[in-house]
């Protein structure tokens, strides 16, 4: 196992009293092969705000960054350290606290047999091995991992179980040369909730639901003296500080890890920020924004440069949305609101000008199957309309009953399919036949 600081960037204290923001300890592949041993430990979860005992990874909040490229072979073991009992209970309930396993969210694998498959678990003093072949054509992108345990996930992912995971550029003509100029900056967001959220979000509920023995110790010493029922952090840290050099350029890759809360960074107008990918997926060029949404388990990477220092404060802000994205996305019931963390920019002189003072507009190809489906002729796509407002739901008028809908009888006959909801005609997806000829 090679621990590396790569993706550290040097930071300074902002004017204000937050503390650095600390990047996580980072394994990167070597030889095309990362072999990686995760602890499940229980840790003491410290921030400014609070502090509770909780299951983690590698006893850090959040886990290591795992780095690989595309062709790669990623080996995880999961030492899972926690004691017992095993418990037992039904799918999809509550039970089994200190049971987990790993999910590769966002990776383009398979879930059968010991790769990305959560029907695999290692229970209390059990070890879990996963080996993972990384297609050559995989998109370079910002991932991450979580446990996915249908029992004890939801407890584990709220109590700060999850890491990001990168896919690295492709060392070749594919990749712009200025991007090896660009330092990288990983900010997790994660939630930390001790009351409301309908019980589903809330850490002392979920402890209680799933018959926890973990003591909490919870010790919520709040903001400014004030305790909070719900934070929101960064990196484990509640509102911390990074800084950047004015006209630096630096890509920032957001990783939503809360299961219950939407985020939504508003950047100062003295920053150009451009999107450049979410959730993953390289956009064909670099989009001018101010502001972004990610729902939970969403990923964006940005390129932003500053051009006057300052100190700001980086809030979520969803009030201001149009009410068609606050109605589909639910931020009236999941939206933050409020800082997130600061951005102290600092001016240069001569001898620490940045290397690159200018953000690329050229971003890396996407693999063929990537490739974009929006005019598509309709004479080639098999459109299937799903109806969710009723119990259980029907495709196309049809009760759906998994592989026995009458709509699936001329499906392989069209090279693409379409998903429309009725309910939300402002949203469809599109898709290749090919993988679902099974149906």
């Amino acid at each position: 196992k090679i621990m590396l600081q790569w993706l550290l960037v040097a930071v300074c204290i902002s004017a204000s009293s937050a503390s650095k923001l600390v990047q996580p300890a980072v394994y990167c592949s070597t030889d095309g092969v990362l072999e990686v041993e995760l602890k499940v430990t229980v840790t003491l979860w410290t921030t400014s705000a609070f502090e509770f005992y909780t299951r983690s990874y590698d006893g850090s909040v959040p886990g290591p960054t795992l780095v690989v490229s595309p062709g790669d072979t990623l080996i995880i073991t999961i030492n899972n350290e926690l004691e017992g009992p095993i418990a037992a209970g039904e799918v999809n309930t509550l039970h089994s606290p200190n049971t987990t396993n790993i999910h590769l969210h966002g990776l383009h694998i398979y879930s059968e047999g010991h790769q990305d498959n959560i029907f695999l678990a290692a229970d209390p003093g059990k070890t879990l091995s996963l080996t993972y072949n990384i297609p050559e054509d995989h998109p370079s992108g910002t991932f991450w991992y979580h446990p996915h345990f249908h029992g004890s996930s939801a407890l584990q992912i709220a109590g700060g179980m999850a890491g990001a995971l990168i896919v690295l550029d492709r060392d070749d003509s594919s990749t712009p040369q200025d991007f090896k100029k660009i330092s990288d900056v990983i900010f997790i967001f994660q939630e930390a909730i001790f009351s409301g959220m309908d019980d589903h979000g809330n850490l002392l509920s979920l402890s209680n639901q799933t018959n926890s023995r973990l003591p909490l110790e919870l010790k919520n010493k709040g903001i400014n003296g004030e305790s909070q029922t719900k934070y929101i952090t960064v990196n484990g840290q509640v509102t911390p500080a990074h800084s950047m050099k004015q006209y630096g350029v630096q890509r920032f890759r957001f990783i939503n890890a809360a299961g219950h809360n939407f985020v939504f960074p508003t950047f100062p107008s003295t920053c150009d920020v451009r999107l450049i990918a979410m959730d993953g997926i390289y956009v064909k060029a670099p989009i001018s924004t101010n502001r972004l949404s990610l729902t939970s388990g969403s990923r964006a990477d940005v390129f932003i440069t500053c051009s006057e220092p300052g100190s700001f404060t980086i809030n979520s802000e969803y009030a201001t949305l149009p009410e068609v994205t606050r109605y589909f996305t639910g931020v009236r019931e999941h939206g933050v609101e409020g800082a997130l963390f600061y951005l102290h920019v600092s001016s240069f002189t001569d001898e620490t000008k940045p290397a690159l003072t200018t953000i690329p507009t050229t971003l890396p190809s996407l693999p063929s199957y990537l490739e974009d489906l929006s005019q598509v002729p309709d004479e080639l796509v098999k459109k299937f309309s799903l109806e969710f407002s009723t119990s259980p739901f029907h495709i196309n008028g049809e009760l759906c009953v998994h592989r026995k809908l009458k709509s699936f009888s001329s499906f392989s006959s069209f090279p693409f399919f379409s998903l429309l909801f009725p309910s939300f005609p402002f949203f469809s997806l599109l898709f290749p036949s090919f993988p679902f000829f099974s149906l």
